[in-house]
């Protein structure tokens, strides 16, 4: 857990100096996978709004899953209605993939 910690802070780095919206996102969303509760809401939010900033529909529906996943975690009862409303936009937007993770169990 330490390597992959310190893998996604080195990813972070890097992403920072990056023009590239969607690097920054993957490496927020990869921060996020490795951060404690709290720290994965922050990178998962700034994610989040990263990807509507730049109008990147499927990384904001991406993001989107995992914060309402993260949300899930710690007990919010609103997360499950989150996801079955991504999964929803998802599929009216042609992206099935993301519309199954968003209803996935």
């Amino acid at each position: 857990r330490l390597e992959a910690s310190a893998a996604a802070e080195r990813a972070a780095a890097l992403a920072a100096s990056s023009q590239n919206p969607r690097v920054a996102i993957q490496a927020a969303l990869a921060r996020a996978a490795t951060a404690t509760p709290d720290d994965a809401k922050i990178a998962a939010a700034a994610a989040l709004r990263r990807a509507e900033e730049s109008r990147l529909v499927a990384l904001r529906l991406e993001t989107s899953v995992v914060l309402a996943r993260l949300e899930l975690a710690t007990g919010s009862g609103r997360a499950r209605s989150q996801l079955l409303e991504i999964a929803s936009k998802a599929r009216a937007l042609g992206y099935a993939r993301l519309a199954r993770a968003a209803e996935a169990p």
